[in-house]
């Protein structure tokens, strides 16, 4: 349980403020890596980025975001977003085809 972050920063100088207690998973083998953020014991959303298995570097946990994310929030189904992001930068940083291959199995997959 991550109780204490309040930020992640990104390279593209994103960051994303944590407001409220998560559950995170990272994966060593599978191209995602998953967070629930939960209230007064209930889950408010779920969210998963596409991204290459994570790894570990000393304390560190590491991973390579691919721009889609799957997101459930309120409403009852899976949302697919950032779909053009990853379309644009595949073209922009001539992502190989396997990497696509697998980033689009894990949405077809989970979706």
């Amino acid at each position: 349980m991550v109780q204490d972050r309040s930020e992640i920063g990104t390279p593209k100088k994103k960051v994303y403020m944590m407001d409220r207690p998560s559950l995170e998973y990272f994966s060593f083998t599978e191209w995602f890596t998953a967070a629930m953020q939960f209230e007064n014991g209930q889950i408010l959303s779920y969210y998963c980025n596409v991204a290459m298995p994570s790894t570990v570097h000393g304390d560190v946990v590491c991973f390579v975001d691919l721009d889609m994310d799957l997101i459930k929030k309120a409403e009852p189904d899976w949302q697919v977003v950032e779909e053009d992001e990853f379309r644009d930068n595949s073209v922009t940083y001539r992502y190989p085809g396997e990497l696509i291959h697998q980033a689009v199995r894990m949405i077809v997959n989970t979706y």
